[in-house]
């Protein structure tokens, strides 16, 4: 069984908000970022959680708001704190490697997801999601010598079960993954915390059909 399913979001969620952590306002920065530059009519966020930065979108005129992660429980706390604020909220609990639905959206921003994911199928999703000339925006974690899987916190020990789930991805592989399924990348771009911990954020384009 996939650990996230047995990991409650109130630990998740604790441990990504502390400061020395710093991951909670990375992802709602990184998320806001990339919806004032694509600035979309719609979007999708996958790996979702609770929101992971979905009140940076709360209130606005989108037509259509796709969220999907694996944990059910997540999306009903999720649906519980956005139904009133984000019209036209659409919930999914499945794989990202699974997940199919009618329409397009003009962005797709996955942060800190491939990790546990089947990188092809997955990026495979994301691309059938994602309209032509859409964009889709991935925030990875990097190595870093001497810095563990997960940070050190009170909750670390509730977040032990995906140490063994997680693999990196190098960013040269899944621009790889990415342009063989018609997705070009634009924009590579490294962001280290305070911990010292480092990510990778990397923009790619839907490229028109024989394009």
């Amino acid at each position: 069984m996939n650990p996230w399913k047995s990991i409650a979001l109130s630990d998740y969620e604790a441990h990504m908000a502390l400061p020395a952590v710093g991951q909670a306002a990375m992802l709602a920065a990184e998320f806001a970022k990339a919806v004032a530059d694509v600035q979309p009519r719609s979007l999708a966020l996958v790996g979702c959680a609770g929101g992971n930065g979905l009140d940076q979108i709360a209130g606005t005129a989108l037509d259509r708001v796709i969220c999907v992660d694996i944990n059910g429980s997540y999306l009903e706390q999720l649906t519980a704190r956005y139904q009133r604020t984000i019209p036209h909220l659409e919930c999914h609990a499945c794989e990202l490697e699974g997940f199919r639905t009618c329409g397009t959206v003009d962005l797709v921003f996955g942060g800190l997801v491939f990790e546990y994911t089947r990188l092809g199928e997955a990026i495979e999703a994301v691309a059938l999601l994602l309209a032509t000339g859409g964009v889709f925006v991935a925030l990875i974690q990097m190595p870093a010598s001497g810095m563990p899987t997960v940070s050190p916190s009170p909750y670390a020990q509730a977040l032990d079960g995906v140490v063994d789930f997680f693999q990196y991805v190098e960013p040269g592989v899944l621009a790889a993954v990415a342009a063989a399924r018609g997705l070009a990348l634009g924009e590579q771009r490294s962001l280290v915390l305070e911990s010292g911990k480092s990510f990778s954020v990397l923009t790619f384009t839907k490229a028109q059909p024989g394009g």
